[in-house]
């Protein structure tokens, strides 16, 4: 049986960095995106994958690179 590893680097730096999905919506907009918390939760858990724009933009507003969350 093949073990699914959870990726929690996104998770772990909105933690660190004490954002939460509706602050971290809020901030996006700032950029120019408007992304729905709901939406945002789930490109964190990887439940769906964003374009590589938003990724970028997410990396941004959390202050790192696209690497280190996705």
């Amino acid at each position: 049986m093949r073990v699914i590893e959870k990726d929690e680097r996104a998770i772990t730096r909105m933690s660190e960095r004490g954002e939460t999905y509706q602050t971290l919506s809020e901030k996006l907009k700032g950029y120019g995106l408007n992304v729905a918390p709901k939406t945002l939760y789930r490109y964190i858990t990887r439940k769906e994958t964003p374009s590589k724009s938003i990724k970028k933009t997410i990396a941004t507003a959390l202050n790192c690179l696209v690497s280190d969350i996705f």
